[in-house]
């Protein structure tokens, strides 16, 4: 199965469906606080979630330039007039 969004990862838990890779660790934190998947110091939770975000939000930067860099090889080796 696949996410709503058509992306990966997605959980599948029950009739709940999650996808997106925080909100999946946010989901099993909450189902599982035995587990302590986050911190117990709320400070450091914070942090860890912060570091977190920051490089999720980091990702679709770094596709972008993959995918750009790509174009870029292919393009010479096809012999792609260049922008």
């Amino acid at each position: 199965k696949i996410s709503p969004s058509r992306r990966v990862p997605v959980l599948h838990d029950g009739d709940i469906v999650v996808h997106d890779s925080l909100a999946i660790a946010e989901h099993l934190a909450e189902r599982f606080p035995e587990k302590q998947l986050w911190p117990k110091d709320a400070r450091d939770r914070a942090l860890a979630r912060s570091l977190a975000c920051e490089m999720h939000a980091g990702f679709a930067r770094i596709q972008w330039t993959l995918v750009g860099s790509a174009a870029v090889v292919i393009g010479a080796l096809i012999g792609a007039p260049q922008l």
